[in-house]
């Protein structure tokens, strides 16, 4: 089965699973074992009367629920991700197609437990401000989101990383110098150059360069898997493209548009969190707050994709311009492309409303078109 097939069997199969879920009242039931999960653990803790009293409308319950919501849509997922996780080592035997699938199991592992262990008090101050009734309690929530998006992505190189994957530092040797002396010319310093070395042998046949970090701690990562495949010139060509994105702040032209989908989603979702004939449609006989953002998730989605197209709009652009300004200190960028494509697995080829809804990058044939445009009026 191709990608794109087996892609929209996966969407198909989950459409249907969540139409069937809410029509069903599924989430009611959820909402209710959220309750006899919260109070098995008070009484297995020797909670007082009050305590059981109040597990109705606490907190934890919300909690709890979300979590359930969440673990039921992994588990949905999960028969596809396998089958992904095989299907991506089938060309190299069952042999190693299962260590795949084994190391990949190990990594969902630890994902686990990295998700559960942060999200629980990120999901429980989320709750904690909405049950603030102020006028502008919504964007006291979009405050705290924007500010822990941008904190997440500063932090995962050094903290969330290193669980998945090993980082060493570039060997001197020609590439080394090169690079630097790519960096220098171009206003771009960098800290250190780094190997990195996936964990994982599904996330090791990925390949990709970027920078890592800001300011003075800044520095590039290289996949191991990209020096294998791509000779020096082409490295260089790659951290020419990426050079540009740091030079025209993409990065955080990126943040403030994520900021922007945050403020939409809460200002609406401040619009229906109180509106008790929103959870009655569903089922629900009580207002709360967690069962007002799994429904939302669910009706916020028209606005999500319309959103995610003017993203697009945005990072397709960011992309098209790192390819000029790589092609202009007079990289050739095209052979590395067709390389990266062809090792990730990407739509090389697809109609461009397509590309423009479904994909944040350009598809390799819209890259190699304006290149060609590019290096035309050049010459």
């Amino acid at each position: 089965m191709s990608q794109v097939s087996f892609n929209r069997v996966e969407a198909t199969v989950g459409f249907a699973l969540e139409v069937a879920v809410i029509a069903s009242g599924a989430l009611v039931y959820l909402w209710d074992l959220a309750l006899a999960v919260h109070l098995a653990g008070l009484l297995a803790f020797g909670a007082d009367a009050a305590a059981v009293d109040g597990a109705r409308h606490s907190k934890t319950r919300g909690v709890i629920f979300i979590l359930i919501v969440s673990l039921v849509s992994a588990v949905v997922k999960l028969p596809f991700q396998v089958f992904s996780v095989i299907g991506s080592r089938q060309a190299d035997g069952a042999r190693s197609g299962l260590r795949a699938l084994c190391a990949w199991a190990v990594a969902q592992g630890m994902v686990f437990v990295l998700s559960v262990g942060a999200g629980v008090p990120i999901i429980y101050t989320l709750l904690w401000i909405l049950e603030y009734h102020g006028s502008g309690y919504w964007l006291l929530n979009w405050f705290f989101l924007a500010l822990l998006s941008v904190t997440i992505s500063d932090l995962y190189s050094t903290v969330v990383a290193p669980f998945f994957d090993t980082y060493e530092s570039l060997p001197p040797g020609s590439l080394r110098t090169e690079l630097e002396l790519l960096t220098e010319r171009s206003h771009c310093p960098v800290s250190e150059i780094y190997i990195r070395k996936s964990k994982d042998e599904v996330g090791g046949t990925h390949s990709n360069a970027f920078f890592m970090g800001v300011g003075t701690s800044r520095s590039i990562v290289l996949y191991d898997t990209l020096l294998k495949r791509m000779s020096e010139q082409d490295v260089l060509a790659i951290i020419a493209h990426e050079i540009a994105h740091v030079k025209a702040n993409h990065f955080w032209k990126q943040v403030v548009l994520e900021f922007a989908t945050i403020g939409v989603f809460f200002g609406s979702f401040a619009a229906l969190v109180e509106n008790t004939g929103y959870y009655q449609a569903f089922g629900f006989s009580t207002t709360n707050p967690a069962i007002g953002l799994v429904l939302f998730s669910y009706m916020y989605t028209p606005i999500a994709s319309m959103l995610q197209t003017l993203q697009h709009v945005a990072t397709r652009s960011f992309e098209f311009a790192a390819d000029r300004y790589a092609a202009k200190l007079g990289y050739d960028l095209e052979l590395p492309l067709i390389k990266l494509h062809l090792v990730n697995m990407v739509n090389i080829h697809a109609d461009k409303l397509f590309s423009l809804y479904h994909y944040s990058h350009p598809s390799l044939c819209e890259r190699l078109d304006a290149l060609a445009t590019i290096k035309a009026k050049m010459s």
